[in-house]
């Protein structure tokens, strides 16, 4: 798209977001100008572009150029994703991300490429070369894909969930327009649902249902551990038991207490401890370079599951309108 085009995609962006409230809490507040229906940034000049384009040794897609030109980033991406990064933030996955990929490889416990592909149907060497372009939110993350180039110069845009691979698009512009009719659908659905959305006072009778959720990928978790060589079974085993015991740890709230403020804030508790377990596990491999590999699957394996069970909680917890 060029300029004027990426103008009319932004504008309409920005005034759905401000009609209808949408993202509008994790927007700063110097990004909302209601009198002109913008929630954007100033464009990025040519000579920022070139810096980024020679700090990164690459020259960018013509389609996220014209973009940046219009807004030098964007506050808020599509429902699992954060803030679309400013020119000078963006980054190679293989130096931001670090920890994420060895996590990764220690998963499938293997550095085999081909074990990757097989699993996850494209080539770890291919992610490690992708430029991570957004915050993450939830498990979200734009990646725009120099090794998949197309004959006019395009590279693919991924909106790349870490849990469940990849969503593909040709090119930037064309990831964007699909990312706004997400935010665009998911408002309208909410709006006509609005009058049969959960009470918070809700929660406690609600918790049956979200035990049964923990006991469902519980139980996937068996099933595909079963199905794996010892080796790859344990990762999963790992996962499974930290699942396992959020299914615990729940049951408690439910059984403790009726009150709905404080199953509310129960739960919320839980959430940030399952968050900090996940953040925890990660150093401590980083911390620890000569563990044993079996030891770095265990962390890691741990890691995912807390990431998993602290991911269905806050889900619940929006569902119910406490979040």
């Amino acid at each position: 798209m060029i300029a004027d085009q990426w103008t009319d995609l932004l504008q309409s962006w920005s005034r759905h977001i401000l009609a209808t409230g949408y993202d509008r809490n994790v927007l700063p507040a110097e990004v909302i100008d209601q009198k002109n229906q913008w929630i954007g940034y100033s464009g990025a000049g040519e000579e920022q572009i070139a810096q980024a384009e020679a700090r990164l040794k690459t020259r960018l897609p013509e389609s996220y150029r014209e973009f940046l030109k219009v807004s030098n980033g964007w506050p808020t991406g599509g429902p699992y994703v954060g803030r679309i990064l400013p020119i000078e933030e963006i980054e190679w996955v293989s130096a931001r991300k670090r920890d994420w990929l060895e996590g990764w490889k220690l998963g499938f416990g293997s550095d085999d490429p081909s074990v990757f592909r097989e699993i996850m149907g494209f080539d770890l060497r291919l992610l490690e070369g992708g430029l991570e372009i957004s915050d993450e939110r939830d498990i979200g993350v734009y990646l725009l894909m120099p090794g998949l180039k197309s004959a006019d110069g395009e590279w693919e845009a991924w909106c790349f969930e870490a849990e469940g691979g990849a969503m593909r698009y040709r090119s930037f512009d064309e990831l964007m327009q699909a990312e706004y009719r997400k935010v665009k659908d998911l408002v309208d659905e909410d709006n006509a649902n609005f009058g049969s959305q959960k009470s918070p006072d809700s929660v406690w009778n609600d918790l049956s249902s979200l035990l049964a959720e923990f006991e469902k990928e519980i139980e996937a978790q068996t099933k595909i551990a079963n199905s794996e060589s010892w080796e790859l079974a344990q990762y999963e085993v790992g996962i499974r038991d930290e699942l396992q015991c959020g299914w615990q740890r729940l049951s408690q709230i439910q059984e403790q207490t009726r009150d709905p403020e404080e199953v509310r804030h129960a739960l919320v508790s839980l959430m940030g401890e399952f968050e900090n377990r996940w953040h925890q596990k990660f150093l401590d491999m980083k911390q620890e370079p000569e563990t044993k590999i079996l030891e770095k699957m265990r962390l890691s394996a741990t890691g995912e599951g807390a990431r998993r069970t602290m991911g269905i909680i806050q889900w619940f917890l929006k569902e119910h309108k406490v979040l």
